[in-house]
């Protein structure tokens, strides 16, 4: 980690006075592990890793969610499948960890996951899991009634299914900490089971279900970008114009500095590749406190 002399006050002070409508999940991806042939198609293991603030009051994970299955054939929805969380724990947040403040943080881990077949297929799926809303952030902006109403969507995508393939996963908790005017690397390392080339890439985060209700049959493909953002911030620039988001497309690890207090919308797109052929994209949508 490289810093510079700066005043140690703590990115996530605004934590403590969000909305009660946000939904307190703060990050997350989906990934899956290919498992083979079933009786209706090839079979996956599907698995969606959330984080949310658990602090006083805060919003719980959902015991249960709707994950949307899409052909990359045409876009066209083949089914939503339900599934229930298997685990809940504590974790510990990444980045600075020398501070008091730290004491005050609650970061939960859900883990909902389901084994599904397939219909077999050349052209694979686009598995997704859209969310509202996300607490209120200092680069995007409110709705009309002043409260955050973008929401979140983590995608990943399942090649041909003669191709077996088990998608990449991050490692670490992807709810980093840091303070303002301190230049920090935060490590963003993914694993992938077959041993395939990642590339990491920042992203422009999606928005989520608030803004398509009615469910999977309304949700786009692929899902809409956020553009509501306050003005001097973009994807390219999730700190604006003052601040610096790098990341190193070979081992993930970004370097941010931001000059304002509050919390920040970021996306990193995963993509893994094969033989120079790209064989899925899993989006990390993550908060920086």
């Amino acid at each position: 980690m490289k810093r510079i002399v700066s005043p140690l006050i703590w990115l996530f002070l605004l934590l403590f006075s969000l909305e009660a409508e946000a939904t307190h999940l703060v990050g997350g991806f989906i990934s899956y592990q290919y498992v083979g042939q079933g009786s209706a198609g090839t079979r996956y293991i599907i698995t969606i890793t959330a984080y949310r603030d658990c602090k006083q009051g805060s919003i719980l994970l959902a015991d249960d969610i709707d994950v949307c299955i899409y052909s990359r054939r045409d876009n066209s929805l083949l089914r939503a499948e339900n599934f229930k969380i298997i685990s809940r724990e504590n974790v510990k947040p990444v980045g600075r960890t020398d501070c008091p403040e730290i004491a005050n943080v609650c970061l939960e881990k859900g883990i909902y996951r389901k084994q599904i077949d397939l219909p077999n297929n050349s052209f694979g799926y686009f598995i997704q899991y859209q969310v509202c809303c996300r607490n209120t952030q200092v680069n995007l902006m409110n709705g009309s009634d002043g409260k955050p109403d973008m929401g979140q969507t983590y995608e990943t995508i399942i090649p041909p299914t003669n191709v077996k393939n088990s998608s990449p996963f991050f490692t670490d908790v992807p709810v980093p900490f840091m303070c303002i005017n301190d230049t920090t690397e935060i490590n963003n390392y993914a694993i992938d089971p077959d041993g395939d080339s990642l590339v990491y890439k920042l992203a422009t985060p999606w928005i989520g279900d608030n803004l398509s209700p009615g469910g999977c049959e309304s949700y786009h493909i692929p899902p809409t970008p956020i553009t509501r953002y306050v003005s001097g911030y973009s994807g390219n620039k999730p700190f604006g114009n003052s601040g610096i988001a790098i990341i190193n497309s070979k081992n993930g690890v970004t370097t941010f500095l931001a000059t304002q207090v509050g919390n920040y919308a970021i996306a990193i797109d995963l993509f893994e590749y094969r033989n120079d052929v790209l064989m899925s994209i899993t989006r990390l949508d993550l908060q920086i406190l």
